[in-house]
């Protein structure tokens, strides 16, 4: 008998008429409908995919066939509990979170947040002045090592998906989403709780107005009772193969199997792999220096090194009429890169009638003569006149610590005035290389004992051949690290080392020949013929054989998939690096665009509150894309202070 190669890796071809009729093609919709009602929303993959793998609910097939699928352990507890109470001002007066900290179905402790919240984000939240957006500090989600949540003051840009809900950007924000609020804050706890513990899985978020309740499965205690070795693996993953090897020798099941004829019949294979040294350069923008948190002012570029400070409102007379009182301005920055930071002046200042300026209340400069203190000025109150001056007052130390520095504008006014100044901050946007990285990817064979090192080429130079050093070592060679806008020259002792490894294997299969027959078939093919080589294993003969082929009939399709453009209104509550949206626009709401697919009856599925921009159709939006993708490139053009000169304040 002669056995014949690729009998488990090629399917041979027959002369086969297949033809698609209506019937076919109307099963085929009917088999699309059926499964698009199980995967169709977010809430049928909830129910439908999502719930079965991670509880003791069945899966069903599209046919209503029910099995079970579930992955991990049936018992679900309720884990968190979170509580918002609003306040008459719109923001959030409070947020109460209950908590099962050890992951045993009874809640253990309970978590208060030490302010308010005025607007929330996936991660945080935003607390400022009730009924405001000015003081405003923001605040991160976080959790220990003991799953005890908490919260850290942060930039505003290590915030995501911020929006504002006190009444500063519209009456009732909260009341009237009390659902989406509860869940938005609950989500950034639970978030961090996730991050923190690898092997919880929440599986349930039950939402009731102003609480939200979060379940889970603690998959670390599905197995046998007591803690898993396993968590011990997922900050130290190298001690996976030495602790694997000693289990092994200690098992004799496993070496009952590995010293049986079968498992002995093992070859060796040969594997490559490579380590590489990176060197990236640090290149730094003006807006990675300073980033504007909040309250009344703004940073600007100023030139190639330099940002502009904004302290407080710039305008003639909004404050009064009073009689020698005092009116302040409180504005917020984030020093992100202090080590960047050259020096920072108080370069101009205008008031009426007298001025101090303090930064994280340190004193900066006061005026028109010197003013101590928080009382009152020293002289008289109406000094019948508007200032503009220039200090020109050094105040690096304020900012060379980073973080967020705090500056106060304070005025006493007389009649009528205003106060505020400006600042010239000098930096450092030159080049820095940053630390050398080594990409490993020999660490695994290199901590297997059941490989060895068979050849290493050294940035072209060979340093082991045939299990043995050569004696040789390249010479440090130099490399180009080039960045957007600089580059430096590098040298290193070595960058590239590729190494080739001998491990056991007890793959005794070679598929060599029926891959180099599945591409002479596929090389032969035409859409009516082919032809196959086959293999002789005890002779090598080669036989060449050809067979006929038939394209299963096109079946009409339609040109695209149905879909619809609705908009829906919404208040611009959004918060970005500049403040509240809604300050920097005319009218308060805007829509939300949504695309829909169209149902079979060609009907746009409306949401609550849409209404339709286009109808059911083969929708192209890429001309619209290009308009707004345009409209950001060239807007950001125009944010740019490309003379390098300051301007006056127009």
């Amino acid at each position: 008998m002669k056995i014949y190669s690729g009998s488990l890796a090629v399917l041979l071809l027959t002369s086969v008429s297949v033809h698609a009729g209506p019937e076919d093609v109307t099963a085929a919709e009917d088999a699309a409908a059926s499964f698009q009602q199980i995967v169709g929303t977010p809430q049928a993959i909830q129910d439908n995919l999502t719930n079965p793998l991670l509880s003791d609910a069945q899966m069903q097939t599209p046919d209503g066939i029910a099995f079970d699928a579930q992955l991990i352990c049936q018992q679900e507890d309720g884990f968190m509990e979170v509580l918002i109470t609003p306040s008459a001002t719109g923001d959030i007066g409070a947020i109460h979170i209950q908590q099962d900290t050890t992951l045993d179905g009874v809640y253990d402790r309970v978590y208060s947040t030490p302010t308010h919240a005025s607007g929330v984000c996936a991660n945080g939240f935003v607390s400022c002045t009730p009924g405001t957006w000015d003081n405003c500090r923001n605040y991160q989600w976080t959790a220990g090592d003991n799953n005890h949540l908490d919260v850290v003051e942060v930039g505003l840009s290590q915030l995501g998906g911020c929006y504002c809900l006190n009444n500063y950007c519209g009456a009732g924000l909260l009341v009237n989403n009390l659902d989406t609020t509860v869940a938005a804050v609950g989500g950034g706890a639970a978030a961090a709780l996730a991050a923190n513990n690898p092997y919880y899985a929440i599986t349930n978020v039950r939402v009731n107005g102003p609480t939200a309740e979060y379940f889970g499965q603690n998959t670390a205690q599905c197995g046998a009772p007591g803690p898993s070795q396993l968590t011990s693996y997922f900050a130290a993953h190298a001690a996976l193969p030495s602790d694997a090897n000693a289990a092994a020798a200690a098992d004799d099941v496993y070496q009952l199997i590995a010293s049986s004829p079968a498992a002995t019949q093992s070859d060796l294979t040969q594997v490559g792999c490579d380590i590489r040294r990176s060197v990236t350069m640090d290149e730094i923008d003006l807006n990675d220096i300073i980033d504007y948190n909040s309250g009344s002012g703004s940073v600007s570029p100023c030139g190639a090194n330099c940002l502009q400070l904004i302290l407080g409102t710039v305008g003639d007379n909004y404050w009064g009429p009073a009689a020698c009182s005092m009116f302040e301005h409180n504005v917020q920055f984030n020093v992100l890169r202090p080590d960047r930071i050259v020096s920072a002046t108080l370069t101009q200042a205008n008031w009426d009638d007298w001025i101090q300026v303090r930064a994280n209340s340190d004193l900066i400069w006061s005026g028109p003569n010197p003013w101590l203190g928080h009382g009152n000025p020293p002289g008289r109150c109406e000094r019948l006149t508007n200032w503009n001056q220039t200090p020109n007052v050094n105040f690096t130390n304020s900012l060379t610590a980073g973080g967020l520095v705090d500056f106060n504008i304070r005025v006493a006014v007389a009649g009528f005035g205003e106060g505020y100044a400006y600042a010239r901050v000098t930096v450092d946007t030159s080049c820095e290389l940053q630390p050398d990285v080594v990409l490993d990817g020999c660490q695994a064979y290199q901590a297997e004992p059941e490989c060895n090192l068979v050849d290493e080429i050294v940035d072209g130079v060979e340093t082991v051949r045939n299990n043995t050093a050569t004696g040789l070592t390249p010479i440090p060679s130099t490399r180009t690290i080039s960045g957007v806008a600089c580059s430096a020259d590098v040298t290193r002792d070595w960058w590239d080392k590729r190494r080739t490894y001998e491990c056991f294997s007890n793959n005794d299969y070679d598929f060599t020949s029926d891959l180099e027959r599945k591409a002479f078939i596929q090389a032969s093919a035409t859409p009516t013929t082919y032809q196959d080589r086959i293999t002789d294993v005890d002779t090598g003969a080669i036989t060449i054989t050809s067979g006929t082929m038939v394209l299963i009939d096109e079946v009409p399709v339609p040109a695209c998939v149905s879909a619809c453009k609705t908009r829906r209104e919404r208040i611009r509550n959004d918060v970005g690096r500049s403040g509240v949206v809604s300050d920097q626009n005319t009218v308060p709401a805007t829509y939300d665009m949504l695309y829909h697919e169209c149902d079979q009856s060609n009907v746009c599925p409306l949401g609550a509150g849409e209404e339709i921009v286009k109808d059911c159709g083969c929708i192209d939006e890429f001309a619209e894309a290009s308009v707004v993708m345009q409209l950001v490139r060239m807007g950001g053009q125009d944010i740019l202070c490309s003379s390098g000169t300051q301007q006056p304040v127009q």
